[in-house]
């Protein structure tokens, strides 16, 4: 595959969904990656329920990330949602039963694991709450990011069903505007159909879940994750 930054990790897979399914449930999505490799058990040969995706490009990967992450999958048999992120290169290609094909997804203890939305320590999160129901990671990631081009992510929290709760999270690269960003974006009605609150979402402490670490956040005096 090509460089991390044109690479997606893909997890929550079910054993049924090989590289030509997701390709295909990619392509009626309006997005084409341009290989798709999922990753199974050395020993038994079955999916371990992840995989990545090479777009070509970063454009395309952050585009197709904007656009079908915590989307429903088309076509699969059980109601199911898109579990994306970006890819790191990692250093090793994995030991005992599987390993990650010499990939390592971003913010995850291991190949498998589930993501922690959380930021490197060079990065600040913001909390963006009273989200109208049709603001999705692309329209919450265009809102911020035409205004602080320091914004890396942005995602907005889903229930297992795929619909939207109503916050989400925003990450900066930089303090300044990220301070900027807390004053001019609170009640602002430039992000869905009302008006939205933020503050600062800190972490409030990491509890072991699936293959990792799940990262909570505390705005004020309510939690969230």
């Amino acid at each position: 595959m090509a460089g991390s930054a044109s690479t997606l990790w893909m997890g929550d897979l079910e054993p049924t969904m090989d590289e030509y399914f997701v390709q295909q449930a990619f392509s009626m999505m309006g997005e084409n990656p341009v290989h798709v490799k999922i990753i199974r058990d050395r020993l038994t040969g079955l999916p371990r329920g992840y995989g990545f995706l090479d777009f070509g490009d970063e454009e395309a990967a952050e585009r197709a990330l904007l656009r079908c992450n915590g989307k429903p999958i088309p076509n699969a048999m059980q109601p199911k949602t898109f579990r994306l992120n970006h890819a790191n290169n990692s250093t090793g290609g994995g030991g005992g039963g599987g390993g990650g094909g010499g990939y390592q997804q971003q913010g995850y203890a291991n190949g498998g694991g589930r993501p922690q939305y959380g930021s490197s320590s060079n990065e600040l999160s913001m909390f963006v709450g009273d989200l109208s129901a049709d603001v999705d990671d692309t329209l919450l990631y265009q809102a911020f990011s035409q205004r602080y081009p320091s914004v890396r992510a942005a995602k907005v929290v889903l229930d297992p069903t795929g619909l939207s709760k109503g916050f989400g999270f925003v990450r900066f690269s930089d303090g300044t505007e990220y301070q900027e960003a807390l004053v001019d974006m609170q009640h602002s009605l430039l992000v869905g159909s009302k008006p939205i609150r933020v503050g600062v979402a800190n972490p409030r402490r990491a509890a072991a879940g699936p293959g990792g670490q799940r990262v909570f956040y505390r705005n004020q005096s309510s939690d969230y994750y």
